[in-house]
């Protein structure tokens, strides 16, 4: 089984790096509470410089855990999503429409 790696980048509003999720083979898996959740964009973001890096690390899958369901995306699905800046550096945000509930 492959080694966990934790994933960090640097929040603008926080003025702090902080962990965002770990990588483990080709899946990133991001655990998120209700304040994680767009409302606007009807889903959740991955900040740019956390997506660059799992291109650079062949990741394929992102899951995204809460605590009461779990989705399951495609790194390319958040590829494609425009950049946006709420204030935390820029994101890219996929709606839970588009992934696929897995619990």
């Amino acid at each position: 089984m492959d080694k966990k790696r934790a994933i960090k980048t640097y929040d603008t509003a926080k003025a702090k790096t902080v962990f965002v999720g770990y990588l483990q083979g080709d899946t990133f898996t991001r655990k998120v509470n209700k304040r994680h959740y767009m409302v606007v964009e009807r889903g959740y973001g991955l900040q740019d410089e956390v997506i660059g890096t799992l291109i650079t690390t062949e990741c394929k899958k992102i899951i995204i855990k809460g605590s009461r369901y779990e989705y399951e995306s495609t790194l390319d699905q958040w590829t494609v999503r425009p950049l946006r800046n709420y204030g935390h550096g820029f994101q890219r945000f996929l709606s839970v429409e588009k992934m696929r509930r897995i619990k």
